[in-house]
């Protein structure tokens, strides 16, 4: 993670520098610039290790739709700007997680034969990421070009559940419950670049398609303790920790409109 939060640092210098230097060449003169695209998400690497907690995260290792993707970028001289950048991800809805999710249990705690378990298909399975970037911009005929390094966060959705299980031959019941904390929501350091091609279709609108990448670092715990519900005996607990680097590439695509222009 450090050393590629200081080839992000190094880039964005890089980009400054190196616009600042090129900037007599531009002659496009956008200064204000809002783009609204949608597109899919490709997770390069997955979020989960095979934990019965992997159905209590609200992230999908397989592809998912991006709408809206909103980016408002500011020139402050005539190739490089700042930008601000929200991306919300989602995926239909998922009929079989509960059926695996007990499936899970019934693998992972094998001396238990009834469950009381709730389902786990409502656990929102969308994200949200929100970014700071440095843009660099040039042209090539009609055609406008933007680099962008940035940073942010990205937001996912952590359940905590609990469910009752009855030991095989008895009639002892113990409650299993997996407790990450009081946020429902979690906050990831994100990283990444993107790269936009755009065409204009008139003086103010522009088509354009980005492709994006990003990644941060999983670091969840959760605890996950099994107390006898008729003696309130805690008889086992371990924490179930991640920790891994979740990659992605977003294709997207839409209109840029030039809301104010460089006087």
């Amino acid at each position: 993670m450090k050393k590629a939060t200081r080839i992000f640092l190094f880039t964005a210098m890089a980009v400054c520098i190196f616009g600042n230097n090129l900037q007599a060449q531009e002659t496009v003169p956008r200064k204000l610039l809002l783009s609204v695209r949608a597109g899919v998400d490709l997770p390069t690497t997955g979020m989960f290790n095979g934990e019965v907690t992997d159905y209590l995260i609200g992230f999908r290792n397989s592809s998912t739709l991006v709408f809206p993707q909103l980016t408002f970028e500011y020139y402050v001289n005539n190739r490089i700007g700042f930008d601000i950048d929200i991306q919300n991800s989602f995926g239909p809805a998922v009929s079989s997680r509960s059926v695996a999710f007990n499936n899970a249990i019934a693998a992972r705690f094998t001396n238990f034969d009834y469950f009381v378990i709730p389902s786990v298909d409502a656990v929102d399975q969308s994200s949200f990421r929100s970014t700071l970037g440095v843009v660099y911009r040039w042209e090539y005929g009609k055609f406008l070009f933007f680099n962008r390094v940035f940073f942010g966060a990205t937001i996912i959705t952590v359940e905590n559940l609990d469910v009752v299980l009855k030991e095989k031959d008895t009639h002892i019941y113990y409650n299993l419950d997996w407790n990450y904390g009081e946020e429902a929501q979690v906050d990831f350091f994100t990283v990444g670049t993107s790269f936009t091609a755009a065409y204009p279709l008139t003086n103010r609108i522009l088509v354009s398609a980005q492709i994006n990448y990003g990644f941060f670092n999983n670091n969840l715990v959760f605890k996950e303790q099994l107390t006898n519900l008729f003696t309130e005996e805690v008889v086992q607990t371990r924490d179930i920790v991640y920790n891994n680097s979740v990659h992605a590439i977003s294709f997207t695509a839409g209109l840029t409109f030039d809301i104010q222009r460089k006087k």
